[in-house]
């Protein structure tokens, strides 16, 4: 079910599914189509956390303003999580989302019980800069179709663009003016950051999984975190996968299970 958390005057979509007694906190990273648009697929993906935790998907506020900074989004998210009665959960975050779970995690320690971030980084770099450039210069261009193409070139694997390309475009293209529009204020973000030093604050038992194939975030950017977070474990996938490893191989929910399981 779709939900709406409310607070300060702002809103926030999130989606809810499963029975457990254990919070279980999805922060997804950009997503070219609104992320709630997926929210039957995104169950079934999390469907074997459904039995032991109740799993929440949190969406970025609606209408957010240009200049919306990656610290501004961690506390809205951080709010949305509180209004929605949750603390000590299990949280996970891919690409921006991780960025997101980060700062959370080091400033919000109550909300947040075991951490695990994939394909994400602590500051921005040449690379990410890069690849992040472009599509915010598409979006900003309302050029759909090549901003569909691109961020499957470089969010997928060549394996799963093989057999699931013209898929993936396809959906990425049926997408609103506003879609884009916020899309783009999301991604300006991405271009220039760096909050290494809140790392050393997050002490709760993390896992952080990194991939060699990843072509938007550098793989040394998931040993810098590990190595910067006391205790931390670090996993990372090879050169066959993508940026999106996180949606590309079935046993990245069953590693996640197993972690907060522990």
């Amino acid at each position: 079910m779709i939900l709406t958390a409310k607070f300060s005057g702002k809103q926030a979509d999130y989606l809810k599914f499963g029975s457990g007694a254990k919070p279980f906190v999805i922060i997804p990273g950009l997503s070219l189509p609104d992320v709630l648009r997926s929210a039957d697929a995104i169950e079934s993906a999390y469907s074997v956390f459904s039995e032991d935790y109740t799993v929440y998907l949190f969406d970025r506020i609606k209408n957010p303003p240009e200049g919306y900074t990656l610290s501004e989004m961690a506390e809205d998210t951080a709010a949305s999580i509180k209004a929605a009665g949750i603390e000590n959960a299990c949280v996970f975050g891919t690409s921006q989302g991780g960025m997101i779970a980060l700062l959370i995690a080091a400033r919000h320690p109550g909300l947040v019980s075991k951490l695990v971030t994939g394909s994400t980084a602590a500051k921005s770099d040449e690379k990410i800069t890069s690849v992040i450039g472009t599509w915010v210069t598409l979006a900003e261009e309302k050029n759909i179709p090549a901003l569909a193409e691109h961020t499957a070139e470089y969010v997928f694997s060549p394996d799963t663009l093989k057999t699931a390309k013209e898929m993936i475009v396809s959906f990425s293209s049926d997408v609103s003016d506003d879609e884009v529009s916020t899309f783009a204020v999301l991604a300006r973000a991405c271009l220039d950051f760096d909050f290494s030093a809140e790392l050393e604050n997050i002490a709760c038992p993390s896992l952080i999984i990194g991939c060699e194939g990843d072509r938007i975030m550098p793989p040394d950017a998931s040993s810098y975190i590990a190595n910067h977070i006391n205790g931390a474990q670090l996993f990372m996938y090879g050169a066959e996968y993508g940026h999106a490893v996180y949606d590309e191989t079935p046993e990245y929910k069953k590693r996640l299970l197993e972690f907060f399981g522990r």
